[in-house]
This record gives C-alpha cells, sequence and structure tokens, in this order.
C-alpha cells in the first residue's frame, strides 16, 4: 500500500482531506502534476518534518497544503498563477465541509503560495515549514520514477520537446539549492547520481 494511505489513515483530518483530494481533484491523473507527485510532495514533507522536529499543529497544516499544492492542477493549460488559485479555492472548500478548528487556512495558503513557479517568494524569506514544502515540491528528481514523471511527464506538460527538456532539467538541476539540512543532508548528495540519469537518456534519443 502507498505509503501516504497508511499515515493518513491515523489522524481523522488528513484522512478527511486525502480522500477529499482523491474523488475532487481534477489533476491527479496529470502527466506530472498528478496524485503520484501529490504523495511524493506530502512524503517528503513527513520526512522533513520528522527531521526538523515540526510541531504537532505545523505539521499537520504543513501535509495539508502539501496535498492540496497542486489541487485541480491545469497540467501545462494555465499559468502557475491560476494553478495557486485553484489549490487555494480546492482547499477552502474542503475546510468547509471539515470544520475543524486544527485547521489553520492563512497557513495553508502562505504554504501553498510559495510553490507557485517561477517562484515569486525569494527563498530567504521562507519559515521552516516553506522550506520544507519548497524542498519537497522539487524532490521528484530523487524519486525512482522520475523518468516517466519528469521527463516525459512534465516534458508532456510544458509541450517541450524530449531532449531540449533534458537540457532544460540539466540547468535547473546544476543551480539546486537547497532550503533545509534535511535535503542537503539527505538527497543531495544523489545529485550527481541524477545528472549522470540524463546524460544516459541523452544517449537513448540518438541510438536509432
Amino acid at each position: 500500500m502507498n505509503q501516504i494511505f497508511e499515515i493518513c489513515k491515523e489522524d481523522l483530518v488528513l484522512k478527511s482531506a486525502l480522500s477529499y483530494v482523491i474523488l475532487n481533484n481534477s489533476g491527479n491523473t496529470n502527466p506530472y502534476h498528478s496524485f503520484e507527485h501529490t504523495s511524493n510532495v506530502f512524503l517528503y514533507c513527513v520526512e522533513g518534518s520528522e527531521y526538523h522536529n515540526v510541531p504537532e499543529k505545523e505539521r499537520l497544516n504543513l501535509l495539508l497544503a502539501a496535498l492540496f499544492h497542486d489541487f485541480n492542477h491545469s497540467g501545462g493549460e494555465m499559468t502557475d498563477n491560476i494553478n495557486i488559485s485553484n489549490a487555494k479555492l480546492g482547499v477552502e472548500a474542503w475546510a468547509k465541509e471539515i470544520n475543524d478548528a486544527t485547521v489553520d487556512l492563512e497557513q495553508i495558503y502562505s504554504l501553498i503560495d510559495i510553490t507557485e513557479f517561477p517562484y515569486k517568494v525569494d527563498s530567504n524569506s521562507l519559515n521552516l515549514q516553506q522550506q520544507i514544502l519548497r524542498d519537497s515540491d522539487m524532490g521528484s528528481i530523487f524519486t525512482d520514477n522520475w523518468f516517466q514523471t519528469i521527463i516525459l511527464g512534465l516534458s508532456s506538460e510544458g509541450k517541450i520537446e524530449i531532449e531540449a527538456f533534458i537540457e532544460q532539467q540539466k540547468n535547473f538541476m546544476n543551480s539546486m539549492k537547497p532550503n533545509t539540512p534535511w535535503f542537503q543532508k539527505t538527497k543531495m548528495p544523489l545529485l550527481q547520481e541524477k545528472l549522470d540519469d540524463l546524460n544516459t537518456y541523452s544517449e537513448f534519443l540518438y541510438a536509432v
């Protein structure tokens, strides 16, 4: 079973939120901004919050932001400011249904806002929860399935030829700056391996 279900079933608020995302998120089957990406970001946020001992209430709202940060994402059809607005509308609609005092919508909004790309909020102004979410959101390159989700999926959403996208991805990865000690220590040591993977992928584009 996907670990996200194991975690969320132990908390009634998270369980409700995950159910809402599964049943109502029109972006669940996007090539990249999908339920798989949401799951990856959520699990990284769990990992990062444990590493940094984030207090329980702040951790809950961080995980809720992770679940909703790409809610109803257009999959490349709209600019990211619209995607962010849709995400906040989604979490607002869910919050009205559950009406739980532990849900801090303003905190969740401020977390979702920092995922807008290109980044509108400078990294130096992020609090710890925002830092964890931003690191988690760019951490999909460290998943086993990243060729499918990023190379094929994200290039498809961006309508970019794979050859050009791989070069863009190399530039992005070479410029990555972790926001947290957690990400620096546990993920960044894997970066060179992923860059080597990109070179291997490039070889196959010209093999025929």
